[in-house]
């Protein structure tokens, strides 16, 4: 939420425009246990952005009202808490926002190795480029 602010304020956005916002997020929540919360779609405070669901939230709304007329895709890691999941695809269906949800990444010690890397942007790709 943070870097987004910095972007948006430093107006990287009107001199860039973009058509496609692509976020990987929850990962590091899902680390460091960070407290959960209850979902929350509105009147956030700033307290309430130090839990996941809310924060979540608080970001794809700033996403989808700071740029209604980009795509926006949500990709959800695979080995994080399933609450956390839960979440991601909840509220990008509220905020209706794309939702990928990556699985089989080849890891170590929970980071993507090369062919991890190789994997998401492989997922990405299918997704993006699937024959509706």
């Amino acid at each position: 939420i943070c870097r987004y602010h910095k972007l948006l304020e430093s107006g990287f956005f009107d001199t860039n425009p973009i058509d496609t916002i692509i976020v990987f997020g929850g990962t590091n929540d899902s680390w460091c246990n960070a407290p959960l919360g209850g979902m929350q779609f509105a009147d956030w405070k700033r307290e309430d952005l130090f839990c996941v669901r809310p924060a979540i939230c608080y970001f794809m709304a700033q996403l989808k009202q700071n740029h209604p007329n980009t795509r926006i895709l949500f990709m959800v890691n695979c080995g994080i808490k399933q609450e956390i999941i839960r979440c991601v695809q909840d509220a990008a269906q509220h905020y209706e926002i794309e939702c990928i949800a990556l699985h089989d990444l080849d890891k170590i010690d929970g980071h993507p190795t090369v062919l991890g890397m190789e994997q998401i942007c492989d997922q990405l790709m299918q997704y993006l480029f699937r024959k509706e």
